[in-house]
């Protein structure tokens, strides 16, 4: 079908929602001559682990120059810190893993000039999987004065007070085919199934990959092939 769920005839496919959970959390965080605690989102959070266990201390916290790529970290010791890295340039999910793969234990990521709801924050949602470490959404206005703060002196933050928010979901995605077909308005689509987060495994490694997939955009890779379910174990949200 040229537009999808708009023939009459044709059996039209709909994707529909997961359960998930969006998380929010107190950071605090202490320089010399500059303090801001204030309540943020989380944009990506690492699956089926306690963010609160994770975050549990006192940690330093390391702007990152330029945009948070590999190259960035060049230098720069995060290992076991937090990173603060500006939007821009690198998808979101690159920002996240260059930062783990440094040893960052979490990472913030602040808006910019030109980003989508600058100054304010992102509104970003990843959701999570088994790759990501936490990573929060911040204002382009906070991410700002705290970069001016730690260029004057070192820094420390803390986190707390995690709250989560259930999504029950199965709900038809905003990316699904849907109706009304021509020229008589049926309801569409006919059928629809899970189809927002989905679990690949590698042929090779075996290793499990958690995808969010959005219509067109579903990665196909031969080393990859379907897991026999799609995954919606609410006890990990």
């Amino acid at each position: 079908m040229g537009t999808p769920s708009t023939s009459r005839l044709g059996i039209a496919v709909g994707n529909t929602t997961n359960p998930e959970a969006h998380y929010d959390g107190e950071v605090n965080i202490n320089t010399n001559s500059y303090n801001l605690t204030k309540n943020l989102n989380l944009m990506g959070t690492p699956y089926g682990k306690d963010i609160a266990t994770q975050l549990d201390g006192v940690f330093d916290i390391v702007a990152v120059p330029g945009l948070g790529e590999t190259k960035d970290y060049e230098n720069l010791d995060v290992k076991g810190k937090v990173a603060l890295v500006s939007r821009g340039q690198a998808p979101f999910v690159d920002k996240i893993q260059a930062a783990k793969d440094n040893g960052a234990v979490a990472i913030i990521i602040h808006n910019h000039k030109g980003g989508s709801n600058a100054p304010g924050i992102s509104k970003t949602f990843l959701g999570d999987d088994f790759d990501f470490i936490p990573a929060f959404d911040m204002s382009q206005t906070d991410g700002e004065e705290i970069r001016a703060a730690l260029s004057e002196s070192e820094g420390t933050i803390t986190f707390g007070s995690f709250n989560k928010t259930y999504i029950a979901g199965d709900e038809v995605n905003n990316s699904s085919s849907r109706g009304p077909s021509t020229p008589n308005f049926d309801i569409k689509p006919d059928v629809s199934a899970p189809g927002q987060i989905l679990c690949l495994q590698s042929r090779c490694t075996k290793r499990i990959t958690r995808m969010r997939v959005t219509k067109g955009r579903m990665p196909v890779k031969r080393e990859h092939r379907w897991l026999p379910r799609i995954l919606r174990e609410s006890q990990h949200l």
